[in-house]
Order: C-alpha cells, then structure tokens, then sequence
C-alpha cells in the first residue's frame, strides 16, 4: 500500500509539473508594453492577466534586438539583401523559427556564392584603408622629419653667416665699399634667418 502511494505521489509530481511547463502568463508592466511568462508575473508593478493554455509560439522574446546589418550587404544584388534583411530583423517581427529557418535555407541555396564575394569585397576594403592610412601616415612622418631635417640645415646656414658677419665686422681699416657690403650682409642674415 505504502508502494502504492508512492507511486501515485510521483505521477502526480509529474503531472503537476507538466501542467505547470504549458502553462504560460501574459503580463503587463506599467508603461502598457506586454510579454509572456513561463512564471506568475512577479512585481506589484505588473498587472497579472492569469495562465494560457497556449503559449505564444513566435520566436520573438521579450529582449528580441535587431543585430547591426554586415558591411557585405551592400555588395549584395537587392534580392540576396533583402533576403539577409529580412533574416536579419525576423526575431524582432516576431516571425516563428520554421520560418526563419526556411528564409536562411533559401538563402543559403540562392546567396552564398554572392555572400562570399560580398565578404570578400569588405575584406579588400578594410585592407585598402588600412594600406592608404598607412602611406598616410608614413608621408606625415616622412615631411616632419624632412621639415626638421630643413631646420636644422637652415640654423646651421645662419650660424655660419653670423660667424663670417662678426668676422667681417671685427675688421679695421674698412673701406666705405666694405662698410656698405657688411650692411647689405646683415640685411641678407635678418631676411634669411629671423
């Protein structure tokens, strides 16, 4: 007898815990948006509209996110684009998976050769960028390295004339000619160096 209700005890265990896995909650917050619940809505912010029989069937969840669309559906024809558009945002339309998972097969049979090439494309693209960003910035460095290069050859043109000019200058016995080519020599030093 003990045997008996055991048994009878885990039947309906069982039972109860079936019954408890079909059944479903709609439940509502308080902005007014719904969802479904395996469980009694939890919150006193929620209003509980009781169990369903029958839970929602899409594949939509309550956290459904339409990921970002690939930078290859631009090299898409519009018909493998659409197709991977409407792929891309069917959890969020609240499309079921049979559907999904045919769209994807279709996809598949129709698309994957474009979809490589596609790839392929973004590939090349983000290479080349890669690349003329890269000569960019060689070129960049190159000039400032031929602008430091250019200074320092200037600073040591106008050390080597402010040498000769003070040179010049401590002098005696110039002429009036020489006085007059000292004077357009430091014009030419303060045109060229300051």
């Amino acid at each position: 007898m003990r045997l008996l209700n055991l048994v009878t005890l885990f039947l309906l265990a069982i039972s109860w815990q079936n019954s408890a896995f079909s059944q479903s909650y709609q439940c509502k917050r308080q902005n007014g948006t719904t969802y479904q619940s395996p469980n009694a809505c939890p919150s006193p912010g929620l209003i509980y509209y009781g169990p369903t029989e029958s839970p929602n069937t899409s594949y939509r969840s309550e956290n459904s996110r339409i990921q970002a669309a690939g930078e290859e559906l631009q090299y898409l024809s519009s018909e493998c684009s659409r197709l991977s558009e409407g792929i891309r945002t069917a959890p969020a339309r609240g499309l079921k998976y049979d559907v999904i998972q045919a769209s994807q097969k279709e996809f598949t049979e129709k698309c994957s050769d474009e979809l490589s090439a596609a790839r392929q494309q973004v590939y090349a693209s983000k290479r080349d960028k890669k690349s003329n960003a890269l000569e960019e910035k060689k070129s960049s460095q190159m000039k400032v390295v031929m602008n430091k290069e250019e200074e320092a050859r200037k600073y040591r043109q106008c050390a080597e004339i402010r040498n000769a000019l003070n040179n010049r200058k401590a002098k005696t016995n110039m002429t009036e000619g020489e006085k007059n080519d000292i004077l357009a020599f430091e014009q030419r030093y303060r045109d060229r160096c300051y």
